[in-house]
């Protein structure tokens, strides 16, 4: 059984890596090393302003990071899985979080069954998130084997 928790980060790293895919940030066919491997981008996610991160994780994996409802107080992210501020700053400048690996050596698609990480959810927003129709991944599977 998936937890709403899981869902609900799944619903926001999905759709910021399809925006990313469309805008040509994130390449699927990618190795580790090619130009391109790390980036940040500004995305419209659910209707909220948001960031996707992703760095060069090795082997031809991508570290993902989505950082959902970001408040205009933050302008560029850094290239961490979560925005470095003190607790109050964070509760009031991000609505939810979350991290995986993108695998695209073996298959393309999110490693484990669910296995996201640096996940926070600001109170009520996940069941806001859950409202809000499934997004279908892009030319890759929302889980697959995790190494």
């Amino acid at each position: 059984m998936i937890s709403d928790r899981n869902m609900a980060i799944s619903t926001l790293i999905v759709s910021s890596i399809n925006e990313a895919i469309k805008k040509q940030g994130i390449d699927l066919n990618g190795c580790s090393g090619d130009a391109g491997c790390s980036g940040t981008m500004e995305v419209n996610v659910l209707g909220k302003r948001s960031f996707i991160i992703w760095s060069d994780a090795g082997f031809d994996e991508l570290l993902i990071s989505v950082w959902y409802g970001v408040s205009l107080s933050i302008d560029k992210p850094t290239m961490t899985t979560k925005p470095l501020l003190s607790k109050r700053k964070f509760r009031d400048s991000i609505l939810a979080c979350g991290s995986c690996f993108l695998e695209r050596k073996t298959g393309k698609h999110i490693q484990g069954n669910y296995q996201f990480f640096d996940v926070y959810i600001k109170r009520g927003v996940k069941n806001q998130i859950l409202k809000k129709p499934r997004v279908k991944p892009l030319g890759y599977e929302l889980t697959g084997k995790s190494y």
